[in-house]
């Protein structure tokens, strides 16, 4: 499956350049995020899906790379891509690299299985070195970083979100910051005999997901930004929200 998602999006790619005669616009993304990034379906997932519709919206033929999260970062930082999605916001990142407008939304949340005392738990500080698990190349939440300089946790990073899960089904790890689509898109289509895995009364965050621009990618900034707001007017990007928690 993962080969064919590759061929349909070079494939896409190759029509665009064609219809335009320009060079496309190369962007990079990480990989098993599913469902907004999955590059085992054959569409690539639903953060893919809202780029080909950005890409017919500003008639930009565009080039998408998976890649590890971290290694995307470096790769806009040398301009071996143009910007690379979809990231969140921090301090770190606001430094290197320029934002697009909102790309999608999600909560991000603390999540356990539900027959273990700690899917009770709602304060990181009461915790006495039970392991978080976040991939390498995700944001950390500051109250988990203070959670760790505390000793109060233990923090895991493995190389993907689904590491992640499988440790939190076999009680390697505690706790796995997500988010509610992710959660149940991985059960449905990876572990279906994952036993329930509830959100914990830990406060969740509320987090806009952007394209981040790269120097290379700067000039295209605003077209990419307009195409995006006329696809926000159109609900496009609301439908895209609503099919990442439809069951």
């Amino acid at each position: 499956m993962r080969s064919v998602g590759a061929l349909l999006a070079v494939f896409g790619t190759l029509i665009a350049t064609s219809a335009v005669g320009q060079e496309p616009l190369r962007l990079a993304t990480g990989e098993d995020y599913t469902p907004w990034v999955d590059s085992m379906r054959a569409d690539g997932g639903l953060a893919i899906k809202l780029v080909r519709q950005i890409e017919r919206e500003a008639g930009i033929p565009i080039e998408i790379h998976y890649v590890p999260w971290a290694r995307a970062e470096i790769m806009a930082d040398r301009g071996d891509v143009h910007g690379i999605f979809p990231y969140i916001r921090t301090p770190e990142r606001e430094g290197r690299f320029t934002f697009s407008r909102p790309f999608f939304t999600v909560v991000e949340a603390y999540w356990a299985l539900a027959d273990r005392p700690i899917s009770l738990v709602s304060d990181l500080s009461t915790l006495y070195g039970d392991i978080v698990c976040v991939p390498r190349g995700f944001a950390l939440p500051e109250r988990l970083v203070l959670a760790q300089l505390a000793g109060d946790v233990v923090l895991s990073q493995p190389q993907t979100m689904s590491d992640c899960l499988r440790a939190l089904n076999d009680g390697t790890t505690q706790l796995v910051v997500a988010n509610a689509p992710l959660i149940a898109a991985w059960r449905r289509t990876r572990a279906p005999g994952l036993p329930a895995v509830v959100q914990t009364p830990i406060p969740s965050r509320i987090h806009p997901h952007f394209i981040l621009w790269g120097s290379k990618g700067k000039p295209l900034v605003e077209r990419i930004d307009e195409a995006l707001e006329r696809l926000a007017a159109k609900g496009a990007v609301a439908a895209i929200e609503r099919e990442a928690v439809a069951p």
